[in-house]
């Protein structure tokens, strides 16, 4: 459950005036991390914060960080030895008069997108512009401190950025964005509903991000947004229906033109696109379909896309040649006589097999990952190691989607020591690779629509 804190006066009385009244925090518990978290965990990255009064500022609390296991220190961004290991940084909060833990950015391969003013801590809405945002991501998102905002945090290692830009028809919604940034972010573990699992490469978004709205600030500042070229954002015109692309080039007639925006937008929504690069193609035609709407452009988009129907469809989509219905006929018994159907190919006791998929599934925290390595190196090494005899020698694929490779590897060195193995037993059979470094992607969603991808 989320925690709330407010400071009160020496008498216990909420202290009403505003210019002294502390932040409401808002956070999950820091004890226990979402699972999307924890490859931050494992750094020593670690540092304690709380806020502290600045009377006569425009924003009068700051958050102050301070160092792990010496508290009553100031911790600095740009200095590892003012920072602390995770359950330092625990103990030091609990223990001290702190509001929460942080971590630092510096050099490390890690990133974060702070959307600011972009959720209603009353209702929960969130703003279209940074669904859209976190959808790109498709990585580790969090309800920030204030309970107004968002961070997606990822892995990057591209060149440093330090940016806050501002969301144009956002009612004063920012996006600051973060990569190998000499700064902290607060750690909340109130991870969105869906979007607690995992952390994955944002470099990409981050250049497209940042590119978008680095622009001058203008009175109208969605009439002057550049519309990203299609080597940025893999936009292609010509892959699109010429009736749709009439529509956004040329607009509709009056008194026709919000119906058929919206028409617009559910049909590039059927495409695959995403709000960011509908905005880009309306914004590349100024006198089409997006005319109506300049000066409110983005609002617009996200309003429609909420509303889009994805199985919205045309008549030239309807024109398209559809495929041949499938003849599912039953298939009768043959009698087969049993000595010629193959065994099963057990390859590891009665758990991995030849053409079929196998899981091992328990909840977090309770060893699957070391048990894993085990039986890899049980079957890379033809050894019985914990009871189970392998077939044989055989060739394993080690793949982690968690950890670093270096993390990986300390496991297998351990698993090593543990039952006597030595290089002889595992080279040339164990083969390793970290999804950090290595992704596996089975499907991507292209303008077209969903495509199945090699691994």
């Amino acid at each position: 459950m989320p925690s709330v804190a407010n400071d009160e006066d020496a008498t216990g009385t909420p202290e009403l005036r505003k210019t002294v009244s502390k932040p409401i925090i808002v956070c999950g518990d820091l004890r226990n991390l979402p699972h999307g978290l924890r490859p931050l965990v494992e750094e020593c990255r670690w540092v304690v914060w709380r806020y502290e009064h600045r009377p006569g500022k425009s924003k009068p609390w700051t958050k102050v960080p301070y160092v792990p296991s010496r508290p009553e220190r100031k911790a600095r961004s740009n200095d590892s030895s003012s920072w602390g290991n995770y359950g330092t940084a625990c103990d030091a909060m609990t223990a001290g008069n702190f509001d929460g833990i942080g971590f630092m950015l510096h050099e490390s391969e890690f990133a974060a997108f702070d959307l600011d003013d972009c959720r209603d801590p009353d209702t929960a809405c969130i703003a279209p512009w940074a669904i859209d945002l976190f959808r790109q991501a498709d990585s580790y998102v969090e309800i920030t401190v204030s309970g107004t905002g968002l961070r997606i945090i990822g892995l990057a290692r591209g060149e440093t950025v330090h940016r806050n830009q501002v969301v144009p028809d956002s009612n004063g919604g920012h996006i600051e964005t973060y990569r190998r940034a000499t700064r902290y972010i607060v750690i909340t573990g109130m991870p969105l509903d869906g979007h607690g699992g995992r952390l994955a490469n944002i470099d990409d978004l981050i250049d497209r991000t940042v590119a978008r709205f680095d622009v001058v600030r203008q009175p109208n500042p969605s009439a002057h947004i550049p519309a990203l070229n299609a080597s940025v954002t893999g936009i292609d015109e010509s892959n699109l229906p010429s009736d749709l692309l009439r529509l956004i080039q040329k607009g509709a007639p009056e008194g026709k033109r919000s119906e058929q925006f919206h028409r617009a937008v559910s049909w590039l929504k059927q495409h695959g696109w995403s709000q960011t690069n509908i905005q880009d193609i309306f914004v590349k035609h100024p006198d089409g379909i997006g005319a109506k709407f300049d000066g409110r452009l983005h609002q617009e988009i996200g309003r429609s896309f909420a509303k889009a129907d994805v199985t919205f469809s045309t008549e030239a989509t309807q024109r398209q040649p559809q495929p041949a219905p499938v003849n599912v006929k039953a298939t009768p018994f043959v009698w087969r006589d049993p000595a010629t159907i193959p065994r099963r190919l057990w390859l590891y006791g009665r758990h991995y097999i030849r053409r079929y998929m196998s899981a091992t599934i328990a909840p977090g925290g309770v060893g699957k990952t070391s048990l894993i390595i085990t039986e890899a190196a049980a079957m890379a090494s033809g050894h019985n190691l914990i009871g189970v005899e392998p077939t044989g020698r055989l060739r394993i694929w080690l793949w982690n989607g968690e950890d670093p490779r270096e993390e990986i590897e300390r496991r297998i060195a351990a698993t090593a020591m543990q039952f006597n193995l030595t290089e002889a037993d595992l080279e040339g059979h164990l083969f390793v690779d970290s999804g950090r470094d290595t992704e596996i992607i089975i499907a991507q969603m292209r303008e077209a629509g969903a495509a199945v991808m090699a691994a």
